[in-house]
This record gives C-alpha cells, structure tokens and sequence, in this order.
C-alpha cells in the first residue's frame, strides 16, 4: 500500500471543549486521515449541534455505549467505508501535529505482520501517561527496534492514539462493545497480538487530557470512580480468564483479584457492589462482532 487510506475515529460524550482541541488536532495533523468520523454516545451538552455545523466530519450518533461502544461504531464504520487503518482516540486525547506521520512513516507500519502501532501517551504536564503506559515486552524482540526504528514491542496498547491495520480487525474481530469502559483496549489488542505484532513509536506523541495523571484505583473506590471500576472489574476478570497463560496461573491470578477487592470491602473502602461484579465477570462472556464488510481471509 503506498498510499493506505486511514480514518480516525473519535468518541466522545459530554465534553465539548475536549472534542473541540481533539477534532482540531486531527484536522491540522501534518499527514491528514482521509476521513473523519466522530462516534457521538448521545450528547446532551451541545456536542451534536456543534458536531453538525463542522465542515468534512463523518457524524454517528447513537445511545451512550461507553468507550468500547464508541469504538466498536467507529472501528465498524471506518472498515465499511474501505480504509486500510483505522486511527482510534477519545476526546480528552489530542495528538501533536506529526502524531499521525510519525506512526505511518515507522518502519513496522510497512510490515504486513504489524497489527497495531500507538503513540507515546503523556499527561498535560508533559510526563509520561500513567494509565497508557503499555508493558513492553522481553527485551529480545525489542532491544533493536528502540535503536534501529525507534520503536518498542508491545504486548498491548490503550485507545490513545493507536493505529490499527483493517486486516487485523478483520481476522480477530471489533471491540468488544460490551466492556462499555475500561481494559477494552487491552483485551482488544492482545487479541490482534494472537497474530500480530504491537508497537509502541517514541516520537509520535499524544496528550490525554484526563483529569489527573492516575491509573485504577487500588486501595479504595470512591463514590464517584464506582460505577467505571465496577465495569473495570468484571472486564478485568474476564480478561484473567481468557489469558493464554497456564490454567493453574490463571485460578491464582482470579483469586487474588476478588481476595483483594473483598478486602476492600470488609474496610470500608469500596461498595460492596464490586463484589458482584467481579463475580459477573467470571461468567462474562460477550460476543465478538466482525465487520460487514470483512476481508479476511483474502
């Protein structure tokens, strides 16, 4: 492919000025997506009107599906519309201008065994993001790619700024739109990982625009982090469960993740809700979707 047709894919909700700086950036990136598609979960705080009256935007609306259905609408729609990539971010995310470039003209974006390429994820003060910080993964694979490509494998990678190749989706599916939030990303990426290469490019830079630089909660979950944790809890569970590790890790791996959340619970810390989630996500078992449109095999 010398010239990959790429679309991006933005999701938002109730945050207009993030969306505001978000479709902007993407507008004035130096390599410009051939198309724009913003997934709208139902905004109430004049996202659609204003949505409506820009220029050169694919516009979905639909009911609040949370971040894995947002993406999964636009991951959807940009393989029913032909491209090659698929570009995926929220609207606290805002790419540098060159964020874009810099993925495309990374050696690994021309192998056909890369599946995914994210940008490097910072904080509004310009250190590294905590909650998009991907594993990388044994130093053998890698170690030649941070001289020689600038690059880093990685063995997953957060809905910040991450390319994705069609042919990947096509082979392993869509989001899982299910997960609403939380870990979406992870699972979504270790899945394409099954077949494909990650990598992580060091000068292809995104700003996320979160509130504070943290990651999950894990001592305690405040009133207002309960009902994301609650869904971060049955996802991370059902992702211990479906890991391609030996059976014996992944019992205690499960166990030690509700022995902590029951501890959070017998202090005081957190909503004994959490309980029952983490008991659903035993028993999740959500359906992965495939584009209409798919390719694969060829």
């Amino acid at each position: 492919m010398n010239h990959p047709s790429i679309a991006a894919v933005i999701v938002t909700y109730n945050r207009l000025e993030l969306l505001k700086g978000c479709v902007l950036a993407v507008q004035r990136q130096s390599r410009p997506p051939q198309e724009i598609i913003v997934i709208d979960n139902g905004c109430t705080d004049g996202s659609g009107e204003w949505l409506a009256a820009q220029p050169g935007l694919t516009v979905i609306r639909q009911k609040n599906g949370g971040g894995s259905g947002g993406q999964f609408a636009g991951f959807r729609a940009a393989c029913e519309a032909g491209h090659d990539w698929i570009w995926c971010m929220d609207d606290d995310t805002e790419p540098t201008p060159t964020a874009l470039e810099r993925l495309v003209e990374a050696p690994p974006f021309r192998n056909p065994e890369t599946g995914y390429l994210g940008s490097l994820v910072t904080w509004t003060d310009g250190t590294p993001h905590y909650m998009n910080s991907p594993d990388p993964t044994d130093q053998s694979l890698w170690y030649h790619t941070v001289l020689k490509e600038g690059c880093v494998r990685v063995g997953y990678c957060s809905f910040v700024s991450l390319l994705v190749r069609r042919e990947a989706v096509d082979r392993v599916g869509l989001p899982i739109r299910e997960f609403f939030i939380w870990y979406d990303d992870v699972e979504f990426t270790q899945r394409i990982g099954v077949f494909y290469k990650g990598y992580l490019v060091l000068d292809s830079i995104a700003l996320h625009r979160t509130k504070s630089n943290l990651g999950v909660p894990e001592d305690e979950v405040k009133e207002s982090d309960l009902r994301r944790y609650c869904y971060g809890i049955r996802n991370r569970f059902y992702l211990e469960r479906k890991s391609r590790t030996l059976i014996v890790k992944r019992i205690a791996k499960t166990g030690w993740l509700f022995w902590r959340q029951l501890k959070m619970v017998l202090r005081g810390r957190a909503s004994s809700r959490i309980l029952f989630w983490a008991l659903w996500g035993i028993f999740f078992f959500p359906k992965i979707e495939f584009p209409a449109t798919r390719r694969y095999p060829p």
